[in-house]
């Protein structure tokens, strides 16, 4: 059994990388889940194909969890100038950019939004979702206030996971049929 000290985290900077994200999603897609599983163990929704996920990573590079080679986490990082390039991440970014946060709109701040996280469900309750979170904020709270997410509420152990880390619900929007938290983590303050 691999210990949490074992577990490093890095930005992604290869292919390799690239296609064991990619793994990783396809495992944990809500369409591929029965119920019960998505309701226990959580789920991703967005599907990104390698050449979107090369696309995201030459922007802002991925947060990567790893144990030796293998991938077993992941949170995909996505800029607000990053659109027109998946429905979801559009909408997310437009409905973002609608909100306030502490009386300022968020178009008139510098935040990041994060594309999606996922952890290996041999790898949960470890901590890698708040590693992942802490070596995002290390990466990036330099550049910008405030990281920004969406959470589909049937996801109740995602949103869970981010208000451990100290996210906050700052809105609300409705895609493919379901209902979407907004969630922000403030880095300043």
């Amino acid at each position: 059994m691999v210990g949490a000290h074992e577990i490093s985290f890095s930005l992604c900077d290869s292919l390799s990388e690239l296609e064991q994200i990619k793994t990783l999603q396809s495992a944990n897609l809500k369409s591929l889940l029965e119920p019960e599983e998505q309701e226990r163990e959580g789920f991703v929704t967005a599907v990104y194909s390698i050449d979107l996920l090369k696309k995201m990573n030459d922007h802002h590079r991925a947060i990567l969890a790893k144990v030796g080679g293998r991938v077993v986490g992941y949170s995909l990082v996505v800029s607000p100038a990053f659109t027109g390039h998946h429905p979801l991440l559009d909408d997310l970014i437009y409905n973002c950019n609608l909100l306030s946060f502490k009386g300022r709109k968020l178009e008139s701040c510098t935040y990041i939004v994060v594309g999606q996280l996922c952890v290996d469900k041999a790898f949960r309750k470890r901590g890698v979702a708040q590693g992942l979170y802490g070596h995002f904020q290390k990466t990036y709270a330099q550049t910008f206030e405030y990281c920004v997410t969406d959470v589909d509420r049937k996801n109740t152990r995602s949103l869970k996971t981010h208000r451990s880390k100290g996210f906050t619900v700052i809105g609300t929007l409705t895609y493919g049929g379901a209902f979407w938290d907004v969630v922000l983590w403030e880095w300043r303050n």
